[in-house]
């Protein structure tokens, strides 16, 4: 499947993610979760984040440090453009 494909075919957690950091950004893992209402730091890890970093559409503020405590997530211009 295409990077095409795959977009349009996100999970509507991503479509979610992406829709919370629109309102406001960057944000911290953390601050994401709330937002959205979910407790479980793995789920949300490996059914938002990580599709969506997988995909360009969001990306990380300190990639060279990806464990950081500190790290905040934030749109690409392909997140931006998904919206619209």
């Amino acid at each position: 499947m295409n990077r095409l494909r795959k977009v349009k075919a996100l999970r509507p957690q991503v479509r979610a993610l992406i829709g919370e950091l629109a309102k406001q950004e960057p944000l911290l893992r953390e601050e994401l979760q709330s937002r959205l209402n979910l407790s479980d730091r793995k789920s949300f890890r490996e059914r938002y984040l990580k599709p969506a970093v997988s995909l360009d559409l969001i990306e990380m503020t300190a990639p060279e440090k990806p464990r950081s405590r500190s790290q905040r997530y934030r749109l690409t211009p392909a997140g931006r453009k998904l919206l619209g």
